[in-house]
C-alpha cells in the first residue's frame, strides 16, 4: 500500500472564528447603516430647530427695526414748527428721552424753539452759559437754554421730556405698538 495515495484526504476546516469574522461584519454593516440614519435623522431634527431659532430671531430684529424705524420717522415729523395735541400722545408712545433730546437740539440748529409744542424762533445773539444772581448771590449754569426761547419753554420741555420712557418701544410693546400709533 501506497501510503501516500491511501491516506484520507483532509479538507480544511474554517475556524470557528472566521465565521464568526464574517457575522460581525454582517451586524457591523447593518449597525453602520442604523447608525447612519440616526445621525442623518439627529442632524434633520437638528437643522430644523435651528431654523425655527433663526426664524424667531429674525422676527425679533424685524420688529426692532420696525420700532426704530417709527421712532426715526416720529424724530422728521417733529423737527418743524409747532406740533399738534393728537401727536403728543404718540410721541409718549414712541420716543425716548435721547430721542427727544436729539429734536430739540436739530430744532435749535434750525433756530426753532426745542419744545415741540412751540412754534417760536431762537432769539438772536448769543447766551452766555452762566447766569448771575446778585440777588441770590449765585451762578446758574444755562447752557441748555440756548435751544429755547424762553424759560417757560425750557420748563415745559423738560417735563416733557421726564414724561417719556427710558425703555425702548420695542421692549415696552414691540411691533404691535408701532403699527397702532405710525399712521397719525
Amino acid at each position: 500500500m501506497d501510503s501516500e495515495n491511501d491516506a484520507p484526504v483532509i479538507m480544511p476546516v474554517q475556524p470557528a472564528a472566521a465565521k464568526l469574522n464574517k457575522a460581525n461584519a454582517k451586524h457591523d454593516a447593518k449597525t453602520a447603516a442604523h447608525d447612519k440614519k440616526v445621525a442623518e435623522e439627529t442632524a434633520a431634527k437638528e437643522a430644523a430647530a435651528k431654523a425655527v431659532k433663526v426664524a424667531a430671531y429674525e422676527k425679533r430684529i424685524r420688529a426692532r427695526v420696525t420700532c426704530d424705524k417709527a421712532a426715526y420717522e416720529m424724530q422728521w415729523r417733529l423737527l418743524d414748527g409747532e406740533v399738534e395735541e393728537r401727536v403728543i400722545a404718540v410721541v409718549v408712545e414712541l420716543l425716548q428721552p435721547q430721542h427727544y433730546d436729539d429734536i430739540q437740539t436739530e430744532r435749535a440748529l434750525d433756530n426753532c424753539c426745542g419744545y415741540i409744542r412751540c412754534a417760536n424762533t431762537l432769539p438772536r445773539g448769543g447766551r452766555a452759559r452762566y447766569q448771575i444772581s446778585l440777588a441770590q448771590r449765585k451762578v446758574y449754569d444755562v447752557e441748555g437754554l440756548h435751544r429755547f426761547c424762553g424759560v417757560e419753554c425750557a420748563r415745559a420741555s423738560h417735563d416733557f421730556a421726564a414724561s417719556l420712557s427710558p425703555t425702548s418701544l420695542f421692549l415696552r410693546g414691540g411691533a404691535e405698538a408701532v403699527h397702532i400709533h405710525i399712521y397719525i
